[in-house]
């Protein structure tokens, strides 16, 4: 079970879903992407294997204005219920899209939905929350990686690797590249290990 959270028009989602044996939930608020992410699933004949939910992930469950930058499908640079990006940058706002969010934790038990094996967060500044919204769900035994986006201050990085070692993951080493903008993969920690 692969979870997108933040899947936009769902490139990881669709190439999670072409092994067989794999299921997919795809997380995007925004309108026009969501409407791109299920495009894309219907193409590509996968709405067997992935399955596409218009709702945010946050640290708490509420409703609130999703801060768009771009409303055209795959745009980026947007926050729930912030006016500033994951560089501290004030989001320049075209539209405000009113929207659901749900931390994980209220969002596996509200609705009973089956745990991520592997997860991917990739949502523009939001990731520390989401983390902290999910904290039962990570500690649990079948989450065993998470990758996460990490862009922006070494505080914010150094912040993100503490709430994930908090729930029992480790990062990869990383290949070099740019310092401030990266995929971190976190394994999680085996028991005696």
């Amino acid at each position: 079970m692969f979870w997108e959270i933040g899947a936009n028009v769902g490139m990881y989602s669709l190439y999670a879903a072409l092994r067989p044996n794999v299921q997919v939930l795809a997380f995007e608020p925004g309108a026009a992407s969501y409407w791109a992410l299920n495009r894309n699933i219907e193409l590509n004949g996968m709405d067997d294997r992935i399955t596409a939910l218009p709702a945010t992930l946050c640290v708490d469950t509420k409703i609130d204005k999703l801060n768009m930058a771009n409303t055209d499908p795959g745009g980026s640079k947007h926050g729930f219920g912030v006016m500033v990006d994951q560089l501290d940058n004030v989001i320049g706002v075209r539209f405000r899209q009113g929207g659901i969010g749900f931390s994980l934790d209220d969002l596996v038990r509200l609705f009973s939905l089956p745990l991520p094996t592997h997860l991917k967060i990739d949502v523009d500044g939001l990731e520390p929350d989401i983390l902290r919204g999910g904290r039962n769900m990570l500690l649990a035994p079948t989450v065993r990686s998470v990758i996460v986006e990490i862009e922006g201050s070494e505080a914010r990085s150094r912040e993100l690797t503490a709430l994930m070692a908090d729930a029992g993951f480790v990062p990869r080493p990383t290949p070099k590249g740019s310092p401030g903008y990266r995929n971190v993969v976190f394994d999680k920690l085996q028991k005696g290990a």
